[in-house]
Formats: structure tokens, C-alpha cells, sequence
């Protein structure tokens, strides 16, 4: 669920729970007892669902006989409980991957091949680790993809930080291997790519 969808849902339920609220008091009002299957109705009737209400934090009290607002919901609960239910989705079983609810965003063949590779990509996963332990934290890789370029003459002027400018011309000689043109060049991909 987006945050856009979330927000929609919060003003449909906002919205709707008045219709709710006097659906129920005209029947408390007729004294008269309240099902499941009755409830569901009255909800349905308003527009909404037994499961949006829950989602949004309402809860139906049977002393009042009414809903309350139980819990606060913003939009990062629901993030952090969509990622839990994907999590949970994937269980472990005897060594063999039980797909009972697989979320449907993961394509079955390219997960079963990884589960039959799992001690091979594990092995490569700890080959990975000791090689980044031995080159040191101090000997980061970087690493430049940049788009073919149609005109290799291109110039632009900039004015910069003057102390940035210095820090930057340090790195650079520290990475003469690059092209000064490549590493402003990277770092500008990176930054827009970060920020889009």
C-alpha cells in the first residue's frame, strides 16, 4: 500500500464511520442484539469492510456497542506491517521451503533456485566478507557507470564551495586511476538517483 492509497483510506473511513455510528445507534436504540453477520452489514452498507476498520485502528466494543477508536495508525505502521507479513510469508521446513503464502510480487522458479543454491551462494556470501575484511575499510572500490556519451568536447562551468572544491581535488589525486570528468560526473548520477 502506497502512502497515497493509505491517506485515501483514512479520509474513506473518516468519512464513512458517521453512517456507521448512526446505523448502530438506531439499532441499539430498537434494543435489539447485534451479529457478526448484522454488523458486517451495517459496515458493508456504509461502504467499508470488517478489515479496513481493523486496519485504520477501530475495533467493535459489544458493552457499548459501538466502535472505538482503539489505536493511532499512520502510514509507517502499516509500511513496517506489510514487510512483517512478507517475512512471515516464507517458512522453513525440514530444510525445504514451504511457499504456503508466497506475496505475489516473487517469482516461485527464481526463489526455488536460490533455496537449492543457498550453501553456494552462502560460500560466495563468506568469500565476500574475507576479501572486504582484507582490503580494509580504508580501500572502498568505486565504481563508475556512466551512459555512452554522443559528444566527447562537452563543457560546462560551475561555481563551487571553495573548501569543497579543495576536499575534491584531494580525492581526486587520491583516485588519479579516474578521470576528474568521470568522478564529478558519478557523483552527480548518485546524488539525482538518491533525491529522485
Amino acid at each position: 500500500m502506497t502512502e497515497k492509497e493509505f491517506n485515501k483510506l483514512r479520509m474513506k473511513v473518516l468519512t464513512k464511520m458517521g453512517t456507521v455510528y448512526k446505523a448502530l445507534a438506531t439499532m441499539n436504540s430498537k434494543k435489539e442484539g447485534i451479529t457478526q453477520s448484522l454488523l458486517e452489514d451495517i459496515v458493508n452498507n456504509a461502504g467499508l469492510s470488517m478489515e479496513e476498520l481493523n486496519l485504520m485502528g477501530y475495533e467493535y466494543n459489544e458493552d457499548s456497542m459501538t466502535f472505538e477508536h482503539v489505536r493511532i495508525v499512520t502510514f509507517e505502521d502499516i509500511e513496517e506491517q506489510e514487510q512483517q507479513e512478507e517475512v512471515k510469508a516464507v517458512s522453513i521446513v525440514d530444510n525445504r521451503t514451504s511457499l504456503s503464502t508466497m506475496p505475489p510480487n516473487v517469482d516461485l522458479e527464481q526463489f526455488q533456485g536460490l533455496m537449492n543454491n543457498y550453501s553456494t551462494l552462502m560460500e560466495m556470501i563468506e568469500r565476500y566478507k574475507q576479501n572486504s575484511m582484507e582490503l580494509g575499510s580504508d580501500n572502498k572500490s568505486i565504481v563508475i557507470e556512466l551512459p555512452l556519451e554522443d559528444e566527447k568536447q562537452f563543457k560546462k562551468t560551475f561555481r563551487i564551495n571553495k573548501v569543497i572544491f579543495e576536499q575534491f581535488e584531494e580525492f581526486c589525486n587520491q583516485h588519479s586511476e579516474y578521470t576528474v570528468k568521470d568522478l564529478v560526473s558519478m557523483a552527480l548520477k548518485e546524488y539525482m538517483e538518491r533525491h529522485s
